[in-house]
């Protein structure tokens, strides 16, 4: 038998999978017997989960003790994404300046994976692809551990991106990537920056429409997404 820790372990896990790929669908509640009883564990471990998962802004608990996936915050992807176009750029000067063997090699590699994914119609297998492009660049300068902050930290961000992934034409994510890694190639850092920037804001003319396609996803008072028009 597992140690509860474990337990706990793959129980935070895989809710935090079900709500990023949005299995489990913002403002929705989530039974912790249905929950446990899914992944084969006691109640203990699932509420542990949860109360992790309302740091990471994915859940949150209502007085009458119901536990709801929290709706996405237009708000609060302004500020992920601020976040992290503000590292990024930063890595990327970074990354011009040092020399990893097979490093152009892995990421012609996942933007041909990313090709695949499209043709399929496989957006959470896009956005994972996605994600592991832009991982490679803080990896490269050993700053691995601002990656899973990131991580950590952009969660409605990362379901805004991947509602976006679901309807827009993917080929321009992948063509964004190909032109981003053209730029670093000839060591342009102003270039890599401007495409970089472009690739990251996106989604903020896409929002509006997210929005209004998906209304019972988003926080009520920001339906409207209009704080992306002032960014």
């Amino acid at each position: 038998m597992p140690r509860t820790g474990t337990m706990q372990e793959r129980a935070y896990d895989m809710l935090r999978t079900y709500i990023l790929n949005l299995v489990l669908e913002p403002g929705t509640s989530i039974a912790i017997q249905e929950m446990a009883d899914l992944m084969e564990v006691s109640r203990t471990p699932v509420r542990e989960a949860l109360i992790r998962l309302q740091k990471d802004a994915l859940v949150r608990f209502t007085p009458q003790r119901d536990t709801l996936i929290t709706r996405i915050d237009p708000e609060r992807v302004r500020q992920e994404r601020f976040m992290r176009e503000h590292l990024e750029i930063a890595v990327l000067k970074q990354f011009l300046e040092v020399e990893v063997p097979d490093v152009q090699v892995h990421l012609d590699s996942l933007i041909a994976q990313q090709r695949l994914a499209v043709e399929t119609k496989d957006a959470v297998e896009l956005i994972r692809l996605d994600d592991a492009f832009h991982s490679v660049f803080y990896s490269a300068i050993g700053q691995s551990l601002t990656w899973e902050m990131l991580g950590q930290y952009n969660t409605h961000y990362r379901r805004a991106r991947l509602l976006n992934m679901r309807s827009c034409d993917a080929r321009n994510i992948v063509a964004e990537h190909q032109k981003l890694l053209q730029a670093l190639r000839d060591k342009d850092f102003r270039l890599a920056s401007a495409r970089l920037l472009q690739h990251l804001h996106n989604l903020d003319s896409e929002m509006e429409g997210l929005c209004a396609a998906y209304p019972n996803y988003f926080l009520a008072e920001d339906k409207n997404c209009s704080i992306f028009k002032l960014v």
